[in-house]
């Protein structure tokens, strides 16, 4: 199992399933006619989405599909009832496309007898204020026969106008009660013990606002861990810090090969175990945000692989063979600009 099942495996599959945000929960349940609605705010967006497109319409294949307006291609998904649009995965340089994909999607005919049909806008936010104001018009032409369902992180990044034709619902951050229910739901299904619930809590935590990302990393590398029989610590330290900087830096390889090497002999000198060093290096990496997912996937996959081949006494080569992946891996821009 990597990182992508697991995700795939705990994502709730009904509003029955899920262990937070259970108040937003109740209230869309009851609704009875969908209107056009924003998420803003913290992490849970997407799956409140997904969950009630299905609560709404049954929805369970989703395929890809691209759209071809004026030779230019766009790549969403879709159901027989809905379409999903990513602005994060658009080309800023044919955004406006974006306008004519609405277009044609809800001016097409459709075989099924629904009432209206759904556009889902992920990071809805980073659109310019221009195309804002030219879709609230279209909010407005195609209220008959279709619903946005807009996902946006800053709501302050929204025009008036638009928010004013929708239905605005804030997902707060997890809170430490529900956490802690989660967390022993895992920790029973997967099989492995959890001692101090408060420190796992602290560790995903950042000025008082919890990590559920973090967490699923961290439970994930502690389900591995047990698995591969490696020995699991996190330990904070500047020296971890400003050694993942040097590893993503836009330095040439050579030179962050060198000061990387520098560094790492400093850790041991610390008299930190060689697993703690991997693990360490693990949890800075997968939440720099700047890392896109599949790349931190293919980090776990690798520390997991260099932390089984480690022995008990200090390996230092094996060590300097994982910064040199490390840095490898980040010299081929891997890092998202």
């Amino acid at each position: 199992m990597d990182l992508i099942q697991f995700n795939q495996e705990i994502i709730p599959k009904s509003f029955d399933d899920s262990f937070f945000h259970l108040d937003k929960i109740k209230y869309l349940r009851n609704i009875k006619t969908l209107q056009n609605i924003i998420f803003f705010g913290f992490e849970g967006k997407r799956v409140l989405i997904n969950l009630l497109l299905k609560n709404i319409y049954k929805i369970q294949k989703v395929k890809k599909h691209i759209f071809v307006i004026n030779k230019i291609e766009c790549e969403c998904l879709h159901s027989d009832y809905h379409i999903e649009l990513n602005i994060q995965e658009m080309d800023i340089k044919n955004i406006d496309i974006i306008i004519d994909i609405i277009k044609e999607y809800s001016l097409s005919s459709s075989i099924l007898n629904i009432p209206f049909k759904i556009i889902v806008i992920y990071n809805f936010d980073q659109l310019s204020e221009k195309i804002q104001y030219k879709l609230r018009t279209l909010v407005e032409k195609l209220f008959i026969n279709t619903r946005f369902i807009l996902h946006v992180k800053y709501l302050s990044s929204i025009i008036e106008p638009l928010k004013s034709r929708f239905i605005l619902i804030r997902i707060p951050s997890v809170s430490k009660n529900q956490i802690q229910l989660f967390t022993k739901y895992l920790a029973k299904k997967y099989k492995f013990t959890i001692s101090n619930y408060d420190k796992i809590i602290e560790q995903v935590s950042e000025h008082s606002i919890i990590s559920l990302s973090k967490l699923i990393c961290l439970i994930f590398i502690k389900i591995k861990s047990k698995k591969d029989k490696i020995r699991y610590t996190i330990k904070n330290n500047n020296y971890f810090e400003d050694l993942v900087k040097i590893i993503i830096s836009n330095k040439n390889i050579e030179l962050k090969l060198n000061e990387s090497k520098e560094l790492l002999l400093s850790i041991l000198e610390k008299k930190y175990d060689d697993n703690e060093v991997f693990k360490t290096i693990l949890f800075i990496l997968i939440n720099l945000k700047e890392i896109d997912n599949k790349t931190k996937y293919d980090i776990i996959q690798k520390t997991i692989y260099y932390s089984n081949i480690t022995n008990k006494t200090r390996n230092v080569i094996i060590l300097e063979t994982y910064l040199i992946f490390l840095i490898t891996l980040f010299s081929k821009n891997n890092i998202k600009k």
